[in-house]
């Protein structure tokens, strides 16, 4: 499957220490890909806006698309 390279950024703290899984970038593949496209890469940063801002900015040298999402909280 080809198209535009699309990726997910999930931020959160939680997601690094193993405390919740990042089902969000899951679901996300799935359904991009019944619609046809495909996930070139899934991200995970940390609740910190210096790393946050920079994982942005390197996605979008590489990726036509990004979905981001966090502080969902349990």
């Amino acid at each position: 499957m080809t198209g535009p390279h699309i990726e997910t950024l999930a931020i959160g703290d939680e997601l690094l220490t193993g405390q919740v899984t990042d089902s969000n970038s899951s679901f996300v593949g799935a359904e991009l890909f019944k619609e046809g496209f495909q996930l070139s890469r899934q991200n995970v940063v940390p609740d910190n806006s210096i790393v946050i801002e920079s994982a942005i900015r390197e996605i979008s040298l590489r990726a036509k698309a990004a979905i981001c999402f966090g502080g969902l909280g349990p």
